[in-house]
């Protein structure tokens, strides 16, 4: 359903920052992206999102070259839903109203600027409901803890009803037990509804925990493509050219799952 053939992306002379990079996803995988900062792995997600245009290469919506730009960008848009680590939200609304902004790339511009129906706004109260934020709808965004807002975050791009899923270091500024709280309630969701999901992380427990597929990065290349049970060391020292890499697990501090996180699958 989306797949890269050969792609670059550069942004001067210097090396690309997305070196010929060819991957496909099989639909309703969770994929974690993994390498050092630097690596390129921003880009190559901004790219399949239709936010950066390779310079080389081409970005395939099924069997078709992504346009990027009119109408066929728009819709890819749409159907692919993104997660920022800084969660780019507008603080002195509501978590609805920054929900709601997910329902917008369904409407025209000026239609944007009235207020959305009211089957909008329970749609988005339902997806608030199924990340556990059922009871601060009206609350702001800026008063909601960081675990919270980046819930917030999920409900947004679930409000997209999207076939695509790409989260940018959702969890790096989350302590590790809410990180790990907000992965299992984004990976039950995704496959709840069979979305097709790219999430990007530095922390190599979580990758193992949570991932269906690993995908190595380093210097705009992919240097590991494969099943979390074989990450193992030589694996480590490929993507970050060290034997240890961030994030291995401590045996004696290892999170438990919460397992009062129990979403709940929308049936609009």
């Amino acid at each position: 359903m989306l797949s890269t053939i050969d792609i670059s992306v550069r942004y001067g002379p210097a090396r690309p920052a997305v070196d010929g990079v060819s991957l496909s996803f099989t639909e309703g995988s969770f994929s974690v992206l993994l390498g050092p900062s630097g690596a390129g792995k921003s880009s190559l997600l901004r790219a399949l999102n239709g936010l950066v245009k390779p310079s080389d290469g081409q970005v395939l919506v099924g069997d078709k070259p992504l346009v990027f730009s009119g109408a066929a960008l728009r819709a890819h848009r749409r159907r692919t839903a993104m997660i920022f680590q800084q969660h780019q939200f507008v603080g002195r609304v509501s978590a609805l109203a920054n929900t709601l902004t997910g329902r917008l790339g369904y409407y025209s511009s000026w239609r944007s600027l009235l207020p959305l129906p009211p089957d909008e706004k329970r749609f988005a109260m339902d997806c608030l409901e199924r990340v556990g934020l059922g009871e601060f709808v009206l609350k702001r965004a800026d008063q909601l803890s960081g675990g919270q807002q980046q819930r917030v975050g999920i409900a947004r791009a679930l409000a997209q009803r999207p076939e695509f899923l790409i989260a940018d270091e959702p969890v790096a500024s989350l302590d590790p037990a809410t990180a790990h709280r907000v992965l299992t309630l984004l990976r039950t969701v995704c496959k709840q509804d069979g979305i097709t999901a790219l999430v990007s992380l530095h922390q190599v427990d979580l990758a193992r925990t949570f991932a269906d597929r690993v995908i190595g990065m380093r210097d705009g290349k992919i240097v590991f493509d494969g099943a979390p049970q074989q990450l193992d060391a030589s694996a480590l020292d490929q993507i970050y050219d060290r034997q240890e890499a961030p994030g291995d697990p401590d045996p004696e501090s290892a999170v438990e799952d919460d397992s009062s996180w129990n979403p709940i699958p929308l049936t609009a």
